[in-house]
């Protein structure tokens, strides 16, 4: 699912609690609602 402007998925996670996090490789959005699932995607 395609959000844009991107400060409407983000204003959504905010709403939610999740962490919006911004892969800058390939410039994929990716939704997590747990900041374990956000860091275990960090490291990848």
């Amino acid at each position: 699912m395609v959000f844009k402007p991107r400060s409407m998925l983000q204003a959504l996670c905010d709403v939610c609690g999740a962490d919006l996090v911004d892969d800058e490789r390939d410039g994929t959005l990716m939704v997590f609602d747990t900041e374990k699932e956000a860091r275990g995607a960090a490291r990848h």
